[in-house]
């Protein structure tokens, strides 16, 4: 397969069959073997249109950790690049519309490798999802994934999740959807689980099932707020979403615009959250510990959310050290040096170390250029960053302009990109005004 024939992949959209799933319908049938013996009903299905990279570039910005290590480029190139050739499209006989499919060289893999792929994927592709729902139900809305083990284990949160880590991971949600409209008169949470398989109908039955469990583990006030869990099924006959949602009550902000504006912009206390045995029909055989955030902390609760999201975004575009900023209390005593902070120390300033980039519409961005060489004396570049007016609202302390924004700055890009095809590369622009781009230079 020819480079130009990954990046044609990479921007074509495909077809995405999108399937809610009822609490009934979770244990699917089985047979002897274990194995389910029907199709998952598909009376509801839908379909919507996705392309590999928006899924690609949502993985990324999801999974942007790494702080201040001299392996970061390296980081961050890998987990740019090392799903480009797992998704595809297929045209099936008859049929003149284009599927999303796993590729021929994804299927092949093996063991745990497969497992391990169909997880990553299906965050990228739980996250496209579970907006788009979203998006349909708030529509003058718009929702940034927050990673919700990063959370618990921040200073703002006052590292409940140190206390947590005899549960494991497994017991708690993967993701806050943090939402709210660009007047601010109005913000909401959701908690968001990402499953992903190659295997069959049963397999996504028993993700459903330990999923309630995991969104069942955050409570907001007296009540668990709004979840959604997205189970993917990936397969070279096509790739199917399995949705589960939940109502809840996750209303974090109802006033005005001005009032919303001065809450972002103002340090955020650090959190008094609660740990809780579950009660009730809340045991199950491996019951998590409840992470209880009290009623009179929704507001401290969104406060510390927007942070994390815009701190998502600035690792991204490759400023790590801004983005420690908005992830950590401005009174934090000095750390213990690890390894490599002296190294480090002496380094440029961030917005020094990054680069600015433009669109073929003139739009700049701020970000980090990654390269990898390719036969015949080809370079593949890789372009990641944040447009530049939010990037220095960001930079700047301003989180209330880059949050009422990015909605418009997005909207704006994607109009454009339907002019933007080339042969020679890809663009994709993110809902928090991130951009990934993606051409092969001689």
């Amino acid at each position: 397969m020819r480079i130009s024939d990954v990046l044609k992949a990479l921007r074509t959209p495909g077809i995405l069959t999108v399937h809610p799933v009822s609490p009934l319908e979770e244990e699917f049938p089985r047979n002897g073997t274990g194995k389910s013996k029907a199709r998952a009903p598909q009376d509801f299905s839908s379909e919507t249109c996705v392309s590999p990279v928006e899924i690609l570039h949502e993985l990324s910005v999801a999974t942007s950790f790494f702080t201040r290590t001299p392996f970061a480029d390296a980081e961050q190139l890998w987990r740019n690049l090392r799903h480009c050739g797992m998704l595809g499209t297929y045209r099936k006989p008859r049929n003149p519309r284009e599927y999303l499919v796993l590729a021929n060289s994804a299927s092949d893999v093996v063991y745990y490798y497969k497992a391990t792929q169909s997880e990553r994927l299906g965050i990228g592709l739980a996250i496209v999802v579970a907006k788009r729902r979203l998006h349909k139900r708030y529509p003058d809305h718009v929702f940034h994934a927050v990673d919700a083990e990063f959370f618990l284990n921040s200073e703002y949160a006052g590292r409940i999740g140190s206390r947590l880590r005899g549960d494991g991971t497994g017991g708690r949600p993967d993701y806050f959807l943090v939402g709210g409209n660009r007047a601010g008169t109005s913000a909401e949470v959701f908690v968001l689980e990402c499953k992903g398989t190659h295997g069959g109908f049963g397999t996504v039955g028993k993700q459903l099932t330990k999923a309630r469990r995991q969104v069942k583990s955050v409570e907001l006030g007296n009540r668990a707020p709004g979840s959604l869990t997205v189970a993917s099924q990936f397969a070279k006959s096509g790739v199917t979403a399995h949705v589960l949602g939940a109502p809840g009550s996750g209303n974090l902000w109802s006033g005005s615009t001005s009032a919303f504006h001065a809450l972002l912009d103002r340090e955020p206390e650090r959190g008094e959250l609660v740990l809780r045995s579950p009660t009730g029909d809340e045991n199950s055989s491996e019951p998590p510990r409840i992470v209880h955030v009290p009623e009179d902390h929704r507001t401290w609760f969104l406060q510390v959310l927007t942070r994390f999201a815009a701190a998502s975004a600035l690792r991204f575009a490759g400023d790590m050290a801004t983005a420690k900023q908005y992830t950590s209390p401005r009174d934090d005593a000095p750390r213990q040096l690890s390894l490599f902070d002296e190294q480090l120390s002496r380094e440029p300033s961030p917005e020094a170390s990054l680069d600015t980039f433009t669109l073929p519409d003139g739009t700049t961005f701020e970000g980090r250029l990654y390269t990898v060489s390719l036969p015949h004396r080809k370079v593949l570049r890789v372009r990641c960053g944040l447009e530049s007016r939010l990037y220095h609202a960001l930079r700047d302390g301003q989180l209330a302009r880059y949050w009422q924004h990015a909605r418009k700055v997005h909207g704006r890009l994607s109009g454009e990109r339907g002019r933007w095809a080339s042969d020679d590369g890809v663009i994709s622009v993110g809902p928090g005004g991130t951009i990934m781009t993606i051409d092969v230079a001689a």
